[in-house]
């Protein structure tokens, strides 16, 4: 007996045997959705909050996003801790008003490009890390 799904044929045998080719099925489907996701994922101005992280890229160079993160932390009231700079890369260090530390790292990536990551606090908060995010983008 032949199972035909998506112009894939099964030949079923046993029951264990459709159940294992229904599932390497179903985990083709679902790997060709993480790749189209990792393709879109080096596009300047993508935004992703992971593990307490938001990382973006950003279209603008080291030391122009540079001014930006100091001038959308005045923004919002952040107090300077630290700045540590380079040709390639850049680290700020930020205090809320409730001594929460807000890092902010930036690495080259092209001549147009800057890799952005904001963290706040251990666990990281998203809401605040976008609100940054979003001054630092009106700012650029």
């Amino acid at each position: 007996m032949t199972l035909n799904f998506f112009g894939y044929k099964f030949f079923i045998m046993k029951t264990s045997s459709a159940l294992t080719q229904l599932s390497l099925l179903l985990t083709m489907l679902s790997l060709t959705g993480c790749v189209a996701v990792l393709a879109g994922g080096a596009a300047a101005g993508t935004v992703a909050y992971i593990r307490g992280d938001l990382q973006a890229v950003v279209e603008s160079n080291i030391d122009r996003t540079g001014n930006a993160v100091q001038r959308a932390a005045r923004d919002l009231e952040l107090i300077a801790v630290s700045d540590a700079k380079d040709q390639t890369s850049a680290k700020y260090i930020f205090r809320t008003a409730t001594d929460r530390k807000v890092e902010v790292n930036l690495k080259h990536a092209t001549d147009r490009t800057t890799n952005l990551s904001i963290r706040v606090g251990i666990f990281g908060d998203e809401t605040l890390s976008r609100q940054f995010y979003d001054r630092i983008r009106a700012r650029l």
